[in-house]
Order: C-alpha cells, then sequence, then structure tokens
C-alpha cells in the first residue's frame, strides 16, 4: 500500500508558491484623543498555494494565510499570560478542495471543499456573485469574498456551461471588528410612548444563527455561453443572506439601576433570500470593454419589537407609565422584491487605465425604499516601470469613499505601498457607516 501511494505521488505534478506580508494603518475619523489604529487582520500575513495534479484529472488545492491581528485581545491581568490572546492571530483558507475532471464525460466537473465561486461578469462589485458570503474584514473592498465548504458540479461542453452548487453549512459574513456600522441602532427601533426623556444606549448585540440542517442549505445554479465577442450568464441563489440584520423581541436592561438610562438587547438574524441574477460583457466599438449586470432580489421579511412579557414586568414595577397598545414595531426590511444593477465600462491608453460604473443598490441596503444610484470610478497609472498610482471612488451623492495608492516594486520581489481611504458624508447615506476606517497606511508584500 506504501509502496502504491509512493508511486502516485512520485507521478504527481506539484507546484508551491509562498507569500508574505506586513501593513500598517492609521485611522482618521476621530483623531481628538489621538488617532487609532485600523487593523484590517493582516498586521503580518505568511501564506501559501499549493497545487497537485495526478493524471490530468485529479486535482489538489490547498492555499491559505496565517496572520497576526493587531490589537491584544486581553481583558483581565490572567489573559496577559496567554501568548495567544498577547498576540492574536487566525487562519484564513482561500481554498481546500478536491477536484475530479472528466467524470464520466470529459465535460462533467466534481469539485469538493473548500471553495470560491466567482459569478457575474462585472469588474469588482458584483450583483450576482452571491454564492459565497462577503469578507468585510477590510470594508473598503466589496467585492471579497470567504471562501466556504461546498459541492459543485460542472459541465462544460464547448462554449456553454451549466454549474450547481451545494452549500451545506450556512457561514456568516465576515464583518469589521471595529469603527463600521451595517445595522441599525438602538435609538432608530426603540419607540415606547411616554417615555421620550429616555436615554438609550445600544451595548449588545444577540445573534440567532441558523440551525444548519438541510433545509438551511444554500443552493445556486448557473448556465452560461461564451463566445468570441463577448458572454452572458443567468443565475438563481436559494439561501440565506450573509450580511446580519435586524429582527426579533428587543430586551431592555438598566431600569433597575436607572430608570432614564437603559440598554437594550439588539436581536440579530440571518434572514432567508431568494436572487435571480443575469449578467453579460462584451466587447464595444472604440477598444471599450462593457458589462451589465441585473439581480432580483427576493428577500425574507423582518421587523423587531419590544418584548410585551417584559414591558409587563416593567409597568408592574413602575418603570414605565404602561403597556403601550399596540406594541411598537419596526419593519427592517419589508420583504417585498426588489432589483439591483451594475453597468461598467473600461479602457487603456497606453499606460491609463480607467473604469467607470453605474451601481443601484448598496449590499446594505436590503428595500427597494433603501436603494440608491452610485457612481464608481477607478483610474490607474503606470508612472513608471517599477511605479503604478491609482485613484479610486465611489459616490451617492451624499457620501463619498475615496482612496489613492502607489505602489513601488523593490528589487523585483517586493512591492511596496502608501496609500489614504477617505470616507465621509451625511447620515442618509448607506456609506456613512463606514466612515470609521477612513485611514493612511502602508504595507510590504512579497511573492516567492
Amino acid at each position: 500500500m506504501w509502496w502504491a501511494l509512493l508511486s502516485v505521488a512520485q507521478a504527481a505534478d506539484v507546484s508551491a508558491t509562498g507569500r508574505a506580508e506586513a501593513n500598517l494603518r492609521l485611522g482618521l475619523a476621530d483623531c481628538s484623543a489621538g488617532c487609532p489604529w485600523v487593523d484590517f487582520h493582516d498586521a503580518a500575513v505568511v501564506g501559501g498555494d499549493l497545487r497537485v495534479r495526478f493524471d490530468r484529472r485529479v486535482r489538489v488545492v490547498v492555499s491559505g494565510d496565517v496572520r497576526a491581528h493587531g490589537p491584544s485581545d486581553a481583558t483581565s491581568l490572567g489573559e496577559s499570560g496567554e501568548i495567544e490572546v498577547l498576540r492574536p492571530f487566525s487562519v484564513k483558507l482561500h481554498e481546500a478542495s478536491v477536484s475530479l475532471d472528466g467524470l464520466g464525460p470529459r465535460w462533467l466537473d466534481l469539485g469538493l471543499g473548500v471553495q470560491r465561486v466567482r459569478w457575474g461578469t462585472a469588474d469588482g462589485l458584483s450583483v450576482v456573485d452571491n454564492v459565497n458570503p462577503y469578507d468585510l474584514e477590510d470594508p473598503t473592498r466589496l467585492d471579497a469574498r470567504l471562501a466556504v465548504p461546498m459541492v459543485q458540479l460542472l459541465a462544460h461542453p464547448g462554449a456553454f456551461a451549466a454549474q450547481l452548487v451545494v452549500v451545506p453549512f450556512f457561514v456568516p459574513a465576515a464583518l469589521p471588528t471595529d469603527h463600521v456600522d451595517v445595522l441599525a441602532g438602538a435609538r432608530e427601533l426603540f419607540d415606547v410612548p411616554g417615555q421620550n426623556a429616555t436615554d438609550v444606549r445600544e451595548v449588545e448585540s444577540r445573534v440567532t444563527m441558523p440551525t444548519n440542517t438541510v433545509l438551511d442549505a444554500g443552493l445556486a445554479g448557473r448556465l452560461s455561453l461564451a463566445t468570441g465577442p463577448g458572454a452572458v450568464g443567468l443565475s438563481w441563489y436559494h439561501g440565506r443572506d450573509s450580511l446580519p440584520q435586524v429582527g426579533g423581541e428587543l430586551l431592555l436592561t438598566g431600569f433597575s439601576t436607572d430608570n432614564d438610562r437603559v440598554d437594550v438587547g439588539i436581536p440579530v438574524l440571518y434572514p432567508r433570500v431568494d436572487i435571480g441574477g443575469l449578467d453579460a460583457r462584451a466587447e464595444l466599438p472604440a477598444e471599450l470593454g462593457g458589462w451589465v449586470e441585473v439581480a432580483l432580489v427576493l428577500p425574507e421579511r423582518t421587523s423587531a419589537s419590544m418584548s410585551a412579557a417584559q414591558l409587563q414586568a416593567l409597568a408592574t414595577l413602575g418603570a414605565i407609565d404602561e403597556v403601550p397598545d399596540p406594541i411598537p414595531s419596526t419593519v427592517t426590511q419589508d420583504g417585498e422584491p426588489f432589483p439591483r444593477a451594475v453597468v461598467g465600462l473600461d479602457r487603456s491608453f497606453g499606460r491609463v487605465y480607467l473604469n467607470v460604473q453605474w451601481l443601484y443598490g448598496f449590499p446594505t441596503e436590503r428595500a427597494w425604499s433603501e436603494l440608491g444610484h452610485y457612481g464608481l470610478a477607478t483610474l490607474r497609472l503606470t508612472l513608471a516601470d517599477r511605479w503604478i498610482a491609482s485613484v479610486r471612488g465611489v459616490t451617492d451623492g451624499g457620501g463619498l469613499l475615496g482612496a489613492v495608492e502607489v505602489r513601488y516594486l523593490h528589487g523585483d520581489a517586493a512591492e511596496f505601498w502608501v496609500g489614504a481611504t477617505w470616507i465621509g458624508g451625511s447620515g442618509e447615506s448607506a456609506l456613512y457607516g463606514f466612515r470609521g476606517v477612513s485611514n493612511v497606511g502602508s504595507g510590504v508584500e512579497v511573492k516567492f
């Protein structure tokens, strides 16, 4: 048996690559008491890729990073003796899969394991790329996704392809550790008549996770056709929204010590959602590249209300005047279908690359009444053989995300970068919740 395994290993085609990087960012949003450091969990990263192919029909891919985080997680003196708390780190898998190519017919492939399925034709932010959950550890990268365990069946006879994906376990989006607000606050949800003097403080979110039964599995399919001048795809996703939503019963605490200041327990869940998508990309006249994506979102209805039992207890204790009738309820997601869309153009002019897009519906906007129009633009300049500068921006008229970055290739191996990101605007803009990650930073990456 061991000799057989050794002979198979010797016959395999093995390739491996590695990478190392270090990054540091200083926050700009609130410097009244000293500017805070902003941590995207990439203060120091060491990773690599291992790819093994057996007999051209079996492929194994393992790709991941070990990442050192920025600030310590220690909350007590006893934890100061635990190195993993003082110097927190995490392991992030980008892929760990086995692919069986030509399973039966030559055009039928099967993939199992932790994978990333990329759907759509847009450059960057996509409205039909919904199989993998969002990866918002760096909230300025709305196109990043987490690789998750799945089973993928792909049929590709010629230019036509059909893809079926099953995601058995629900994995929520990776959210920023701090400085970003993607949910409604307690002041927007708490409304008890006659209690106008109450100071509401949001201190806790109670998350209800799916049960991870077969009924909660994600299921998705896509049909696509690729031709010489372009490509077109039709897709459907059924599962859970990877971004959390407020829903359930609000719980109040703190009345026993101070009737004018209360803490609110915000109930959070991951509602069901169905998303149908149509995407197309084509080469246009004047050397332009163009793409369009349209999605129809059918969300689950969610709402938040005060606990009737708790309100009655508070009325009995005299903390509130009476139980309101009806009990206040706030609809956080109306459940009505709504569209999302993105249209884009790009072109290269020698050393200059320009990309412009129009987006209808930000990822955190999940009702038709909330949808906004966004303009996105990216300008990349190759200043010299080793120098590249880029400027990008996103705006809806009320908010702005702007970023500038310069990259330098040092010694044909290390890529050094320095840049700044600024996010601001009014509270009516979806971009306003991301203002806390405005920063200046620098870093270096080496691939080997």
